[in-house]
């Protein structure tokens, strides 16, 4: 039997955790995880860590939200919503047994 991946939960697009969650992964690329969050958040902290970007595979898009949505070290309101989305979408894949844990990157509160 295929043990599910783990998964993880993106956080505050605003904040340091999709930079966390980028560098992590490039350091350990062969990690079956499934990363609960945001295209454009994820690959614009790529770019800024200067690491490749997280392999499309191993993203579960939950939002996708614009440019102008998310400044980072500036949360907002969709910032907020959004990583509220990203929890409780990793939290009910663990729940169905789709994924095995769940990590989370840094939390805004």
């Amino acid at each position: 039997m295929e043990r599910p991946p783990i998964a993880i939960s993106l956080c505050d697009p605003a904040g340091i955790g999709p930079e966390v969650v980028a560098r992590a992964l490039a350091v350990r690329p062969e990690l079956d995880v499934r990363v609960f969050g945001d295209p454009l958040v994820l690959a614009r902290a790529a770019e800024r860590a200067k690491v490749p970007r997280v392999a499309a595979e191993a993203l579960r898009v939950v939002t996708t939200l614009r440019p102008e949505d998310v400044t980072p070290g500036r949360p907002n309101d969709a910032s907020g919503r959004a990583q509220l989305a990203y929890l409780e979408a990793a939290t009910n894949a663990v729940l169905a047994g789709e994924a095995r844990a769940l990590v989370t990157a840094p939390i805004s509160k």
